[in-house]
């Protein structure tokens, strides 16, 4: 006989606790008053409130409640005593008696607490003597015995029903379950109208279905059916179904729990005390619907009855009876319904997991490996089971999957190892393959499940395939040997694949598996000879980015071989390749010095070496950064002075200090590199490049020394001095370092040089460039003696235009003596210069000049006074003069030397105006007769008139040349003022409109003339 599975004690429990607490709460509300607080603190209550995921928290907390629960319920029955003494005999007695009876039944739930966490550590250190001593009995005990007293002595109690029916409740927790049962059936019978009719009825059926009494307690439960608004009508429902199962009454049975169902489906409006038992009913309906109904029909009958949302749940506990009694066919129409019709269940993998089973022990795998992959498919994240299912429901799927894969794919292979089936051989690919679609979400050793899966595809030929997932394991995997066996196999396999025609994707794809394989293997049987490989094929494939640090690993680590050292030059020649001049630097000074290498290699590497260092340099270089690459260009020639490259570097280095703008350091470097390198080729170029930035720096001194050595350095380089064709700047470049010693002053070193060239170039223009920077110390030095000795070794020398200058410098010394036949003689010799080639304009116009002024002079000492029978002739030589002075004057203005020409056309104004004054001073013969002197003086005055004018006009030239001249001294103003002088004269021929008017004189930088 079956018995029901649920305790109708535990439900009717709460009932009846639930009024103790009310009773409780109602007694301990005076005690609150009477200690002047209204309510419980705000405070307490938070403190005590449960917070979820803190179960430790929590479980502190209910003691502490229970501890307060017990206090008050301390206080309440201390009350509850005083007022039963106090109220003794009176109407109040049996109800106080009651309310102590509910207090004894609350201490007892409070006992039962304490000794629930009588084993707890918490419990006993907080509360030691409340855990210890509790017991629930004694409480319940006295309930009862409070009970009692007041069936007995206060029998017209109102409220006698539901004393009896506690009272009932109590011995039943104590064991006395007859005598609780006659108090049961003394509540239905004494008080028919009594709302715990139907409680009792349900009590007294479930005590007969614990005894096995079950027609009788289906009788009791269906007495209840005579109160619908009762709130235990579904449960006497639900418990008479379970009686009517228990005697064979399956079909009835089934229909009760769909009236449960049913009933829970009413509006909560109607009855809201009711008791919600549907989950319940649906449940027990499965166990019911085998003995009654076809799978067939399961899905939309649960789907009817609980909803596509209970449909699954229902269904798959069917298909568990069906698996337990061996009808799987009957799991297989349930479970396929369930998937057809509601897809999205949560209980679908465990389905596909149950039919596996079954397809498996029916051999038919085809409908296996079918479920395996659907269940796959449902597991991805993608799908759209997997995102309309809770977190849990998404695992579990992972853990269906992961066991039923597991199974069939080991226990496949080993029998396709057995038999070498080749249908079964792809049916475990695909079993391996189910597992494995998303294998960061499987658990355990997956690692040894790829690996296997890789080995069955190696087996099968599926070489290429087989390589991937061998990769793909090798990755996954902590176990060393699977780790080494996968990666290398992966190679291995694809070596297969290729059949030694290898693609570019091929060659990468070798290159990656290499490198996994030393990775995760350093230490592996086949490390070297992979990575040499590796590394070779990258090389020639020009993968330069992947093969140099192969390359450079395999130099370093095997340098003593041959494969080393080939891998070292490949290393470096991509490096080359690649541009990447630095690392090709550091790179072989670090074979050259970490490594011994024969003299050969040493050689090899050092000259690759130099020609990076120096490429670094110049690519510093020309982008601009000059100081850097000068650095870089020193340190080479630190580290490598004895190369041949040295002194280009030096050199280098000294370009881009003077780019750099450091002139100093540029000096010191050019220094540097004649003394180092004394047979550079750079030399003669730095001598002549150290002139320039000695200048630059105003270190004239050491300019001049430079100048002396590039001029020997240059006069070494003529192979034959009688060669016409090699032409030596010997001369030119010994004047010009004595030019820097005279500017920075040292005359007497200046002075030497110069008179080396004058000693052995004589004649030559730097010679007489010499003679004339002698000549000019002499002047400064007042030694007219040295000076003018000086000056005729110049004119001697017959060089143009020297030797006129130096002429007329005499002529003006004599000048300054007064001399005036010397002068005049000294002046000729420079007038017969006038045809040499390149002879100075300026010293032929003024030593003409010296010449017309001496002609001047002679001219205004001529009188022309005399006795009237002499005139004719006094005037005659007055002419004579005249002529003489004025063609000088006129030489002197055709030597176009614009200074001297201003000059000559002054004086030769004067020498008109010293004629026609002359003229006019002369007198008519006092013993002529008037009208005959009259006539004498009108051809006096026609005479002087045209030079009159002659001199005007030869002002107005002087004074417009002299302003196109712009000089700065005060020769305008001077002719300006001496035109204005002839105007106000007012001498016949003279008008003012011809006169200029003064103009200003501006001071300009300089003014030109012929020399």
């Amino acid at each position: 006989m079956r018995i029901m599975k649920r305790d109708v004690f535990k439900i009717l429990s709460w009932t009846v606790l639930a009024m103790v607490v009310a009773a409780t709460l109602a007694v301990t509300g005076p005690v609150y008053a009477q200690s002047g607080k209204n309510t419980a603190p705000k405070d307490v209550a938070d403190e005590l409130k449960m917070k979820a995921g803190d179960e430790e928290g929590n479980e502190l907390k209910a003691l502490k409640a229970e501890l307060l629960i017990s206090q008050s319920d301390q206080k309440a029955l201390e009350q509850l005593n005083k007022l039963i003494l106090k109220y003794k005999g009176s109407g109040l007695e049996a109800s106080l008696h009651f309310r102590l009876a509910e207090l004894y039944m609350r201490r007892a739930k409070t006992a039962t607490f304490f000794e629930v966490h009588r084993d707890d550590s918490t419990a006993v250190r907080f509360s030691p003597k409340e855990t210890k001593s509790s017991t629930s009995k004694a409480w319940v005990q006295k309930a009862v015995n409070t009970y009692d007293l007041i069936e007995t002595k206060f029998i017209q109690f109102t409220d006698m029903d539901l004393v009896l029916f506690n009272n009932a409740f109590a011995r039943q927790l104590l064991g006395q379950d007859d005598e609780a049962m006659r108090r049961y059936k003394k509540v239905i019978d004494d008080y028919p109208n009594s709302p715990l009719v139907p409680d009792s009825h349900l009590s007294l059926g479930e005590e007969l279905f614990l005894k096995k009494k079950f027609q009788a307690a289906y009788d009791e439960f269906q007495k209840i059916r005579e109160f619908p608004e009762s709130r235990v009508y579904p449960y006497g429902i639900y418990k008479g179904a379970w009686a009517l199962y228990n005697i064979g009454r399956t079909a009835e049975a089934l229909k009760q729990l769909e009236e449960v169902v049913g009933y829970s489906k009413k509006p909560l409006e109607e009855n809201p005390n009711r008791l919600d038992l549907s989950h319940e009913a649906l449940d027990d309906m499965v166990v019911f619907y085998e003995d009654v109904k076809q799978p067939g029909d399961a899905v939309s009958y649960f789907r009817t009855q609980g909803g596509d949302e209970r449909a699954g749940e229902l269904s798959l506990k069917l298909g568990k009876i069906y698996q337990r009694h061996g009808k799987f066919g009957n799991l297989e129409v349930v479970y396929t319904d369930l998937i057809s019709a509601v897809p999205l269940a949560a209980e679908r993998p465990e389905m596909h997991h149950d039919m596996m089973d079954g397809y498996e022990n029916t051999k038919n795998r085809d409908k296996v490996i079918a479920n395996l992959e659907t269940l796959s498919d449902l597991c991805q994240d993608t799908s759209a089971w997997h995102k309309a299912q809770k977190l849990d429901d998404q695992k579990e799927c992972w853990t269906q999957l992961e066991e039923t894969g597991r199974l069939y794919s080991t226990k496949w292979h080993k029998e396709y190892r057995a038999k070498g089936d080749v249908a079964l051989g792809k049916l475990t690919s695909r079993a391996y393959e189910s597992l494995l679609k998303n294998n960061q979400k499987l658990k355990g050793d997956e690692d040894h499940i790829c690996f296997a899966y890789a080995e069955l595809l190696f087996e099968q030929g599926v070489f290429r395939k087989a390589s991937e997932q061998y990769s793909r394991t090798a990755h996954l995997t902590k176990d060393l040997k699977i780790r080494h066996d996968s990666s290398y196999s992966a190679i291995v396999s694809l070596e297969k694949a290729t059949n030694d025609k290898w693609s570019d994707v091929d060659e990468r794809t070798f290159a990656i598996l290499a490198q996994d394989y030393i990775t995760l293997n350093p230490k592996g049987q086949y490390v070297t000879d992979v990575r040499f490989k590796k590394a070779f094929i990258a090389y020639e494939k020009n993968h330069y980015d992947e093969a140099a640090p192969q390359l450079r690993d395999l130099a370093v680590n095997f340098y003593s071989n041959p494969r080393g050292l080939k891998a070292s030059s490949l290393y470096l020649d991509v490096l080359n390749i690649q541009k990447k001049y630095e690392l090709l630097r550091d790179e072989s000074k670090m074979f050259l010095t970490k490594f011994k290498s024969d003299p050969e290699t040493t050689a090899q590497l050092t000259k690759i070496h130099q020609q990076a260092f120096l490429t670094v340099n110049q690519n510093l270089e020309n982008s601009g950064q000059y100081i850097e690459a000068m650095n870089g260009y020193l340190g080479f020639v630190k580290e490598n002075p004895q190369s041949q490259l040295a002194d280009k570097a030096l050199y280098n280095a000294i370009h881009c200090a003077t780019l750099g703008n450091d002139l100093g350091m540029s000096s010191k470097l050019s220094e540097q590199l004649i003394v180092t390198y004394p047979h550079s080729v750079y030399k003669l170029e730095l001598g002549r490049s150290l002139v320039i930035l000695y200048e630059a720096q105003a270190q004239l001194s050491k300019a001049s020394d430079s100048l002396l050595n590039v001029a020997e350095w240059e006069r070494a380089e003529v192979k034959d001095p009688k060669d016409k064709t090699e032409k030596s700047n010997y001369a030119a470049l010994i004047l010009a370092a004595a030019d820097y010693k005279a500017l920075d002053n040292d005359v007497r070193g200046a002075t030497v040089l110069y008179n080396k060239l004058i000693e052995r170039n004589p004649k030559s223009k730097e010679g007489i460039t010499a003679l004339e920077r002698i000549e000019a110390y002499s002047e400064k030095g007042n030694d007219w003696h040295k000076t003018s000795r000086l000056l005729e070794q110049m004119v001697g020398a017959g060089v143009q235009p020297q030797a006129s200058i130096a002429m007329n410098k005499i002529v003006q010394h004599s000048v300054e003596e007064r001399d005036d036949d010397k002068s005049f003689r000294l002046a000729k010799k420079v007038i017969a210069m006038r045809n040499d080639d390149n002879v100075s304009r300026r010293a032929l116009a003024q030593s003409r000049l010296v010449q017309a002024r001496i002609l001047e002079k002679e001219f205004i000492a001529t009188s022309i006074k005399a006795k009237p029978e002499r005139l004719s002739l006094v005037l005659a030589i007055k002419s004579e003069k005249l002529d003489r002075a004025q063609k000088a004057y006129q030489d002197v203005i055709g030597f176009k030397d614009k200074p001297s020409a201003i000059e000559a056309l002054i004086h030769l104004a004067k020498c008109y105006e010293n004629f026609s004054g002359s003229l006019s001073q002369i007198e008519a013969p006092a013993d002529a007769p008037v009208a005959d002197q009259k006539k004498f003086l009108q051809e006096i005055e026609n005479l002087a008139l045209p030079i009159e004018e002659k001199n005007a006009e030869t002002l107005q030239i002087a004074l417009k040349q002299a302003k196109d001249l712009q000089l700065r001294d005060d020769t305008v103003l001077r002719i300006q003022m001496e035109l204005d002088r002839l105007s106000k004269r007012g001498k016949k021929g003279f008008s003012s409109n011809v006169i200029a008017p003064p103009a200003n004189i501006l001071p300009i930088v300089a003014h030109g003339g012929a020399s």
